[in-house]
């Protein structure tokens, strides 16, 4: 596999849907800055926070209960039935494996790594329910919820130990895996190497979907209605190697990426194409009437490859508009998404904080549980490198982002905050001269 599969594979596949609005240019950056700023983004949940101590009791491995079968018998879990399926906002699950630890304070979970979109979900041998859990390269997830009734992601790809702590220190602990159903799923349109659009999620809808015919390196996809924000997704194979994927619609410019995932029969290291969405409009205009997909030489020349010389390569694309309403940010000409579907969570906006005269955000929040933080940042120069972090009370969530943006273009970055959080921050540095950008806070709550 090339680096740039690596990086994709390597992806967290957190499912934010449609966020809020992005680089406002009309082009994209050059296509090593895009795999720049892809190897942060799967890495922008790291948290810097350790698991909290508990008692000194000694943890261990314990073997899988059960199977691939969701017998009953084989879903027990400290004499409890874990569910055979268990329902989120992204996918429905089924159950795969079961561990527990009946006199364990801490319980760890080996997790291979797999191409299927996973969660977990846990319980407890006693009434306290209150436990953290942290999953590799993922912020730690503390969690009060009744047996089996919370869950966190394992995103595909992810692989190591995920622990289980009982925060009060309480004895006997379980777990149960549980692997997403695709079939589940209505209405699906097939692209290549396993890689599928689904007809929407709890935010998106599919609005538009075209496969092409072999050698078809110039697709058309045209969609329903006028919309102010949309998001393109490509699904490929066969392609030269140095080609670069564009993207564009009516009234803009294109988009570019790398189309090597497009050579080695991997694919681009996420089949549900339509579950994380990542090409977006900015929300200044209306579009309508049909979306385009084409294979080029370079970002710079545009110009499509011909399909004489290239007569077995594939195209495949979808187009998505958000479902659901957006919040004004007060002083700025953004939006945030009232709603986000982000780690198989729902998430609802509740409080949104302004810029600082220096371009940060300080605020002391109060937070009972996991919070998602939607960071929007806006240059204000010629086009600017803009690198930010996020920060909770003082301690870097992740290994932050980094955009290109031209004067007025935005960028978003996500960050799950632990449970406690008293202060968040954000920091925003321009590479080499220029005004300091703007940064406005959407905090959101667990609505699932």
């Amino acid at each position: 596999m090339n680096d740039l599969n690596a990086i994709r594979r390597a992806l967290d596949t957190h499912s934010h849907a449609l966020g809020s609005t992005i680089d406002g240019v009309t082009r994209s950056r050059q296509v090593h800055d895009r795999i720049d700023s892809s190897r942060r983004r799967r890495n922008r949940v790291r948290s810097g926070l350790a698991l909290a101590a508990v008692a000194a009791v000694a943890a261990v491995v314990v073997p899988q209960l059960g199977g691939d079968g969701p017998d009953a018998a084989d879903r027990t879990v400290l004499g409890m039935q874990a569910p055979s399926t268990v329902e989120t906002p992204a996918y429905s699950y089924r159950f795969a494996e079961g561990f527990e630890g009946n006199t364990k304070r801490l319980l760890r979970v080996e997790i291979e790594a797999s191409d299927t979109p996973r969660i977990l979900t846990w319980a407890t041998a006693t009434d306290d329910q209150d436990v953290q859990v942290r999953v590799p390269e993922s912020t730690a997830w503390d969690s009060s919820r009744d047996d089996f009734a919370d869950w966190v992601e394992i995103a595909p790809g992810t692989e190591g130990t995920v622990e289980i702590a009982s925060n009060t220190g309480a004895v006997g602990l379980g777990a149960a895996l549980y692997e997403a159903d695709p079939s589940a799923l209505e209405d699906v349109v097939t692209g290549f190497h396993g890689e599928y659009f689904r007809a929407g999620t709890p935010t998106a809808e599919r609005i538009g979907a075209a496969v092409g015919d072999p050698g078809q390196l110039d697709l058309r996809i045209p969609f329903d209605g006028s919309h102010r924000r949309i998001s393109v997704e490509f699904s490929c194979k066969g392609l030269p190697a140095g080609a670069v994927i564009h993207a564009g619609w009516d009234g803009s410019g294109s988009m570019a990426d790398a189309g090597d995932a497009c050579q080695d029969g991997e694919g681009r290291g996420q089949d549900d194409l339509g579950l994380t969405l990542n090409w977006m409009s900015h929300d200044t205009a209306t579009f309508k009437g049909e979306a385009r997909v084409w294979v080029a030489r370079s970002e710079d020349d545009e110009t499509p490859l011909d399909p004489a010389d290239h007569p077995d390569a594939r195209l495949a694309g979808a187009v998505y508009t958000p479902t659901v309403d957006v919040v004004p940010v007060p002083g700025a000409d953004i939006t945030l998404d009232r709603t986000y579907l982000h780690d198989s969570h729902l998430w609802q906006l509740k409080e949104v904080y302004p810029s600082t005269a220096d371009g940060r955000v300080i605020s002391s929040i109060a937070q009972d549980g996991p919070a998602l933080a939607v960071v929007s940042t806006t240059a204000r120069g010629k086009k600017q490198t803009v690198a930010t972090v996020v920060l909770a009370d003082g301690r870097q969530i992740g290994d932050g982002s980094k955009f290109g943006l031209w004067d007025g273009g935005t960028g978003t970055e996500y960050a799950v905050l632990p449970r406690g959080t008293g202060r968040l921050e954000t920091q925003a540095k321009v590479e080499g001269k220029g005004p300091a950008p703007t940064q406005h806070v959407g905090v959101y709550r667990l609505l699932d």
